[in-house]
């Protein structure tokens, strides 16, 4: 018995009707149906290609900062990796310089004469360093202006898609 009133009651509630209202003047009125509201299927659609659009503008941005760090990072490393080598090599140079001019002094003759040559050699090594020194710096700065050239590209090419998104979705929601 329980489970026929638990079924008629469930029928029950699943019928609908007529929502009828009635004025101040006594006159039974049926509401107004506005428009259809969309399937639940059109709502996930269109809340999937929103969140596809924003999540692709996202990732732009995402790379443009990406590729924007990396190239700050590479720049850094490349210089100190360079700068490292340099001092290393003066360092080098100048310990050498030493060390051959010591032995010169207790060398006689014709191995004298060698560790003139190797002094000479290690002289002419420290003047061919300063050149890559200079080409060093030369293209350091070469660098630079590459990297705040590349810097603009990128933002410039990040506002143009950007303006394209935002384009897109202003003439999507007018369509």
């Amino acid at each position: 018995m329980r489970a026929v009133r638990l079924y008629i009651q469930r029928e029950l509630a699943s019928r609908k009707f007529s929502n009828y209202k009635i004025r101040a003047d006594s006159i039974i009125v049926e509401p107004n149906k506005g428009p259809e509201a969309p399937s639940l299927k059109e709502i996930v659609a269109k809340e999937t290609t929103e969140l596809l659009e924003r999540q692709q503008r996202l990732s732009v941005r995402d790379l443009a900062k990406k590729f924007e760090k990396g190239l700050n990072t590479a720049t850094k490393l490349s210089n100190e990796a360079k700068w490292r080598e340099v001092t290393d090599r003066h360092v080098l140079l100048k310990k050498l310089k030493v060390v051959l001019e010591s032995l010169k002094g207790r060398m006689v003759g014709q191995n004298k004469d060698e560790f003139e040559e190797a002094i000479s050699m290690v002289e002419t090594l420290a003047v061919q360093l300063a050149q890559r020194e200079g080409e060093l710096l030369q293209e350091k700065s070469e660098v630079k202006k590459l990297a705040i050239f590349l810097k603009k590209v990128v933002w410039k090419n990040f506002f143009v898609l950007f303006d394209a998104c935002v384009g897109y979705n202003f003439a999507s929601r007018n369509v």
